[in-house]
């Protein structure tokens, strides 16, 4: 390899970590270089591709319409340069800089329970970012190499990710016990009739709950919608109020004695969780070597909550 294609190796490198890192400070670090000489490598990287290809906002380093257009040929070359020259085994203790998963609260819980604890143990250098799940399943930044991770249920993610079924809940009914007994059995009319809480995380109206009652000629009346599973405390279920949520979220709220789970009354599809990421860091050894991590996470034990 000639020193100016090695020269250029590193500059797309260096692209490479100004896109993920989001700032030159954060981008020199992962690359164990000097802001200075990231500076000079994004000059050269400007002159030698005739575009600005970041462009500096309150927000960080934001790629041009070209930087994105570059991401998935530069991982290529990149990913290919790494199996020409993989002498030794992966190392997670070796690794820098940020992963970032984007997903919801639920989860993030979850992760931060387990998964922070063996990054610790395996990566300690390696920093974990939990952001929240983005209306178009983060797939721009997923695709800029921003965010390494996207862990959902998948209503309508792109078809143009890859993705990975992580594990299979249900949904069930929470409600107070004394609502419970007054009502009797849970029955669609009953069900419809209650007053309902909606959590709604990527700001949706309705959910698919609705659309399974307007197909029966029902509809309910939601009295209160929040975005986040983290919203939900056992005082916002008054007396009257059904919500209907993963059983495992529902585990949480159940610690609450006076709260009890039903099964819906109605056809609802079980929820399959997802791990989704870009086709262009499909054979990225970090990116592999979480998904392994994440995929043994999330089977190791079961997420079913039993409903009377």
């Amino acid at each position: 390899m000639t020193d100016r294609n090695t020269d250029r190796l590193s500059l797309l490198l260096t692209f490479k970590a100004i896109l993920q890192e989001g700032t030159l400070v954060a981008a020199a670090r992962s690359r164990n270089l000097t802001q200075s000489a990231i500076s000079k490598h994004l000059a050269k990287l400007r002159d030698w591709l005739r575009d600005p290809l970041f462009v500096r906002t309150a927000e960080g380093m934001q790629p041009t319409r070209k930087a994105l257009s570059m991401v998935e040929t530069v991982e290529t070359i990149l990913q290919g340069t790494d199996r020409l020259v993989c002498h030794a085994p992966f190392d997670p203790a070796a690794l820098r800089g940020n992963a970032v998963i984007a997903t919801t609260s639920e989860i993030r819980k979850r992760l931060l329970k387990e998964l922070l604890p063996r990054l610790s143990r395996e990566a300690p250098d390696l920093r974990l970012s939990l952001i929240s799940l983005e209306t178009d399943y983060s797939h721009q930044r997923l695709a800029a190499g921003q965010v390494q991770l996207v862990l959902s249920v998948n209503w309508h993610a792109p078809d143009t990710l890859m993705q990975r079924k992580l594990y299979t809940d249900q949904f069930v009914c929470v409600m107070r016990k004394s609502y419970a007994e007054e009502m009797g059995p849970l029955t669609p009319q009953s069900y419809a009739a209650s007053r309902h809480v909606l959590v709604a995380p990527l700001g949706l109206p309705r959910s698919q709950i609705d659309d399974t009652l307007e197909r029966d000629g029902l509809s309910r009346h939601i009295r209160l919608s929040v975005p986040d599973f983290h919203d939900i405390k056992p005082c916002l279920i008054e007396h009257g109020d059904i919500i209907t949520l993963p059983s495992h979220v529902a585990h949480d709220l159940l610690v609450d004695d006076a709260l009890i789970a039903r099964t819906p009354p109605i056809v609802t599809p079980e929820i399959d969780y997802f791990m989704f990421w870009h086709r262009s860091f499909g054979q990225d050894q970090t990116n592999l070597w979480l998904r392994e991590i994440l995929s043994e996470l999330f089977q190791s034990e079961p997420w079913y909550l039993p409903s009377s």
